[in-house]
């Protein structure tokens, strides 16, 4: 019974954290609100692609959001409306303060991360368009070989016959 007891005083505590002032949640529901109608999104359509990522929410739950009248706000379903609406999850749960200085050294590192790999890739794509630019040089030496066999080989872009004589 004890673990019970505890286990409900921490959820108890996590829901206070996550408290927003009303004046927050008036501003971040006029955002999603804003956004939504921008898109053309209908409350409806809305409750289709969250009900498509799983999550079940009623046109009341959403409307209590735009509306400001949450001040405790799922942060999964959040994290979905922002999806949907096209707006930035990472500034939104900042503005509601449901990341803490940790979360965000840990979101750093990850940016940080994600822009060396960006990085890698770009190098990475630039080589495979060279290789590509090589690929009918390439398909030339093969049709050689198959015609030629051992006679022809290649130095550099050119090619050579070596048992024809001339």
């Amino acid at each position: 019974m004890q673990l019970n007891r505890d286990l409900i005083v921490e959820i108890y505590k996590m829901r206070e954290k996550m408290k927003i002032e009303k004046s927050t949640s008036e501003k971040v529901g006029d955002i999603l609100k804003q956004k939504r109608i921008s898109l053309n999104l209908t409350l409806q359509l809305v409750l289709i692609k969250l009900s498509s990522k799983g999550l079940d929410a009623s046109k009341s739950d959403i409307t209590r959001i735009e509306n400001g009248e949450r001040t405790i706000i799922n942060p999964i379903l959040l994290k979905e409306l922002c999806i949907i609406y096209q707006l930035d999850v990472y500034k939104m749960f900042r503005e509601l303060n449901y990341l803490d200085d940790e979360a965000e050294t840990i979101t750093s590192e990850i940016l940080e991360e994600n822009l060396k790999l960006r990085a890698e890739n770009k190098a990475l794509r630039e080589k495979v368009a060279s290789i590509e630019k090589l690929i009918p040089s390439l398909k030339d030496v093969v049709k050689a070989f198959e015609k030629d066999g051992a006679n022809a080989y290649v130095r550099g872009a050119k090619f050579y016959d070596l048992g024809r004589k001339k």
